[in-house]
């Protein structure tokens, strides 16, 4: 016992080490985060790249068709290439842009045996802008508003409807022409924009029915998808290469490692053992 102990004087004041581990520590740890942060964000800008997938077309696309004078398994649903479009702004489009450009076909036929022949198709055009998309409506609009071979059927308009619900849309009923496989028969055909995206409902039937409501009925549920998924949209999905990601996540373990040593053992408080 010291003398200061025997006498009841004050103890001798603590090294001013000993206030200092847990600042230290916490400076430590903060370094060894760092290091993850800027291996994240390294990965984030440089390891993690973009792959364009034209089948996303396909969330935009309505798959079941309103009415039961088709099967409601379609036809046909398939991604057309931009690069075979016949409209060179759409074409333009696909090279400068191909994350916001794609086409989209879905059509339905009527059941082997039906009475009446039907064919519904849906197309639908992805543009990078607004204004291209315009362009590209008014294009298919020309070409079903007068009597002209398209297919190898001759269309001619004989009459108009609205769709209720979907403004700037256009409804045109058309008389198609007889050919050696098909007789003569009428398309009800609704074309719109909604955004960046040109749409073209055709039906085409050898009768009287399902008629126009059908194809605005089309278009209003197409319409109403676009509405919801359209915002933020693209083509585009992130892809994260194996290889590269492993070597920058090992890279960041091992700076956190080096930020963040051990305290040896031998930093103790100095006297511990008098």
């Amino acid at each position: 016992m010291t003398a200061a102990e025997r006498t009841g004087g004050p103890r001798p004041a603590e090294e001013p080490e000993m206030a200092r581990p847990g600042w230290a520590r916490r400076w430590r740890l903060a370094r060894g985060a760092l290091v993850l942060v800027v291996g994240g964000v390294c990965w984030a800008l440089f390891v993690t790249g973009q792959q364009v997938r034209t089948g996303r077309m396909a969330a935009l696309v309505v798959h079941r068709p309103p009415t039961t004078a088709v099967r409601a398994r379609p036809a046909t649903a398939t991604v057309l290439p931009v690069s075979g479009s016949t409209l060179a702004v759409v074409r333009r489009a696909g090279r400068a842009d191909p994350a916001h450009s794609g086409i989209y076909e879905i059509g339905w036929t009527s059941p082997a045996g039906a009475k009446t022949s039907v064919d519904l198709g849906l197309l639908v055009q992805l543009l990078p802008r607004a204004s291209l998309a315009s362009q590209v409506l008014q294009h298919v609009r020309r070409q079903y508003a007068s009597s002209r071979a398209v297919g190898g059927v001759t269309y001619t308009v004989v009459g108009h409807f609205a769709v209720p619900g979907l403004p700037g849309a256009q409804g045109l009923v058309d008389r198609l022409s007889a050919t050696s496989s098909t007789p003569p028969g009428r398309a009800d055909i609704v074309t719109f924009q909604v955004g960046q995206a040109a749409a073209l409902v055709l039906l085409q039937t050898s009768g009287t029915q399902p008629g126009a409501a059908t194809a605005a009925r089309l278009a209003t549920e197409e319409a109403q998808l676009l509405h919801r998924r359209l915002p933020g949209f693209t083509l585009a999905v992130p892809t994260r290469p194996l290889g590269p990601s492993l070597a920058d996540g090992a890279a960041s373990v091992l700076g956190a490692a080096v930020a963040v040593p051990r305290r040896r053992g031998g930093q103790r408080a100095r006297g511990s053992g008098g």
